[in-house]
């Protein structure tokens, strides 16, 4: 990601909406999940993207962002 700052990959929390709207440019930048493309349930948004691997460099900067891979709902989520 050409226009992103080294900030967030030092943001142990990365709670920032550039860090959301860079994860979402990662997981979409992919195959799209047209069934269940983004869903937010109370403190929790899960975004389709089980294209890409937790040990992948997305799958790093995913969870460098915020995001963990939640085996229940086989997709990423971020708590807010």
């Amino acid at each position: 990601m050409e226009d992103e700052p080294d900030i967030y990959m030092t943001d142990p929390h990365a709670k920032t909406v550039f860090g959301i709207i860079q994860a979402l440019k990662i997981i979409y930048a992919g195959k799209l999940d047209t069934k269940w493309p983004i869903q937010a349930e109370h403190d929790v948004l899960y975004v389709g993207g089980d294209h890409i691997s937790q040990s992948s460099d997305d799958g790093k900067k995913l969870h460098a962002l915020g995001f963990h891979w939640d085996e229940s709902a086989d997709c990423w989520a971020y708590f807010t």
